[in-house]
């Protein structure tokens, strides 16, 4: 920007002292950051900073070629920051421009297990200008294997309960762990309503008690 090839450092070549260059687009809070970071100021620089924060410094920082001055600050910005799904997506994002394929795979991970809608429009269009389609499609397609993995646990366990000896224990069973799958939104039909990080929990809960309300059926 400052080269003899661009308008603003062709202007400072003919301009004695200080020399003033305007950043319309860029993000005056991200810059000082950089800027802090850069010049050693310690002190000016965040230990933590709102997801949208770091997106910001991550496209600054992309733009002005200095991703690797903030690796290490970077790194502590991402491993601190925990949200709500628009955060998360915000965030992988930011690890996707820093290059940190750990944190990006940790925060994309997290949206497949949390997240319930559309993944598109999840952070609006800073995400969407940053991030590759194949992104989005790779998360649906992650988060539709693991809800069939799951759905296919949930479903044999009709037959688990099984006694062998037609006494009717089968059929109770089974009914009263379909009802029981039915009611905590994990028949695969309402699978959807639930994310798969709220399905985990719920179905060794049904297993567990599933037992029980059995039990306690056959003695009535």
């Amino acid at each position: 920007m400052v080269g003899p090839n661009w308008k603003e450092g062709h202007d400072m070549r003919h301009h004695h002292g200080p020399f003033e260059v305007s950043l319309p687009d860029d993000n005056a809070t991200a810059l000082e950051i950089i800027c802090s970071i850069i010049h050693f100021q310690n002190d000016k620089i965040p230990r933590t900073l709102a997801a949208a924060d770091v997106l910001a410094v991550a496209v600054a920082a992309d733009k002005y070629d200095c991703l690797n001055a903030l690796n290490f600050a970077s790194k502590t910005w991402l491993r601190e920051c925990k949200g709500n799904p628009e955060d998360l997506m915000l965030l992988a994002t930011a690890a996707y421009l820093f290059r940190n394929a750990q944190a990006f795979k940790e925060l994309t991970s997290a949206l497949v297990l949390n997240h319930l809608g559309s993944y598109l429009g999840l952070g609006g269009k800073e995400v969407e200008s940053v991030l590759p389609w194949e992104v989005f499609y790779l998360l649906e397609e992650q988060r539709g294997f693991a809800r069939l993995e799951i759905a296919e646990i949930l479903i044999n366990g009709v037959n688990s309960g099984g006694c062998g000896y037609g006494c009717g224990w089968t059929s109770t069973y089974a009914h009263a762990y379909i009802s029981k799958l039915e009611e905590e939104n994990l028949w695969p039909a309402n699978f959807s309503n639930t994310s798969i990080s709220n399905a985990l929990p719920l179905g060794g809960i049904v297993f567990q008690n599933i037992g029980l309300v059995v039990a306690l059926g056959w003695s009535a």
